[in-house]
C-alpha cells in the first residue's frame, strides 16, 4: 500500500533511506507502485517537484527527466544483471537518459560530485558542530551497515580521528549489543545507520550517558570543488616559512584532484597555522 513517512514512522516499516530523506526534510511517501505514489503526493501535499529513487526501470511512472548516478569506483561492475551483478536496466540506456553522473572522482571523468562532511549532529540533542570542531574530542567507536562503509572510515581517517569499529551488512537493523565496545568511547555512525538504531538513541527517554554523533555530509559538484589554487597559495606564502610553504605547496599540487587528500592537507595546514599564531 501507500505510506507518507512521518514523526512516528519506523525505518522498519518504509526502510533507512526513507527516513533519512524525511529527517532531511522531505515529504515522503513509500509505495512499489511508483506511480500510484505520485499520484497521492500530488493529492496530499504541496510538492512540486518529485524525485523517484531507483525509478528509471519503473516504465509506468510518468517523468520529466531522467537522472542515472554511478559509482566511480564500482563503474558497473561486472554488467550484469541483478542477482548476479549491480544491473538494473541495460547499459545503454545511460545514453538516452537527460544527466549520467558519476558519484566521486574518475581519472576520465569531469562529470561527478562528491560528497563530503560538513557537520556532526548529537543523536540525543540534536545540536550540530562544524566538521572542524570534534565535539567529541579525536577518539571514538565507530558503527557502519551500509553497503560502502570503507569510504565512510576513509573518511574518519582523513579527518584524523582515532577509532575501533564494528561493520555490519548494508541495511542490519542495530541491536543494543551491536553498539557494546570494551571501551565506552563517543559513537559515530551514518545518517543511514543512524534511522536503524529504533530505540537505542532516543532523545525522549532517559540518555544512556554515551555521546553518540552521526556525520553529516553536503553534496559539491566539480565546480565547486575546484580550487582556486593560486589564491590558496598566496594565504599560505604569508603564513609559512619558505620551506614550510615549498612543502605545502607541493602537497597541495600533487591532491588537487583528490578532495579527500585536499581536505586532510587543509585541516593539516590549519592545525600548523593554529600552533604557530594561535
Amino acid at each position: 500500500g501507500t505510506k507518507l513517512v512521518n514523526d512516528n514512522t519506523t525505518a522498519k516499516e518504509v526502510g533507512d533511506e526513507a527516513i533519512f530523506h524525511f529527517n532531511r526534510g522531505f515529504n515522503v511517501v513509500v509505495d512499489r507502485d511508483r506511480a500510484r505514489a505520485l499520484s497521492y503526493l500530488e493529492r496530499n501535499t504541496d510538492c512540486n517537484i518529485v524525485i523517484s529513487d531507483d525509478g528509471l526501470q519503473h516504465t509506468s511512472l510518468r517523468r520529466d527527466f531522467e537522472i542515472v548516478v554511478e559509482d566511480a569506483n564500482r563503474n558497473f561492475g561486472n554488467q550484469l544483471f541483478l542477482p548476479a551483478g549491480p544491473l538494473r536496466d541495460n547499459i545503454w540506456k545511460t545514453k538516452k537518459v537527460d544527466l549520467f553522473i558519476y558519484s566521486g572522482r574518475r581519472e576520465t571523468n569531469d562529470n561527478f560530485f562528491e560528497l563530503e562532511p560538513e557537520s556532526w549532529v548529537n543523536l540525543e540533542t540534536g545540536d550540530t558542530y562544524q566538521i572542524d570542531e570534534y565535539p567529541f574530542g579525536r577518539t571514538a567507536n565507530v558503527i557502519c551497515g551500509i553497503a560502502n562503509p570503507n569510504r565512510f572510515l576513509r573518511t574518519l581517517n582523513n579527518l584524523k580521528i582515532n577509532f575501533d569499529y564494528r561493520l555490519f551488512p548494508d541495511h542490519h537493523y542495530f541491536s543494543k549489543k551491536d553498539l557494546a565496545f570494551d571501551f565506552e568511547r563517543p559513537l559515530l555512525t551514518t545518517e543511514k545507520d543512524a534511522a536503524r538504531m529504533g530505540d537505542n538513541v532516543n532523545p525522549e527517554k532517559e540518555s544512556s550517558g554515551c555521546q553518540f554523533y552521526i556525520v553529516q555530509g553536503k553534496v559539491y559538484t566539480e565546480e565547486e570543488l575546484t580550487l582556486d589554487i593560486n589564491a590558496l597559495y598566496g594565504g599560505v606564502r604569508r603564513l609559512l616559512q619558505e620551506d614550510e610553504y615549498s612543502v605545502m605547496r607541493e602537497k597541495f599540487i600533487e591532491a588537487q584532484n583528490d578532495p579527500e587528500e585536499t581536505q586532510r592537507l587543509a585541516i593539516s595546514l590549519s592545525s600548523i597555522c593554529e600552533e604557530k599564531y594561535g
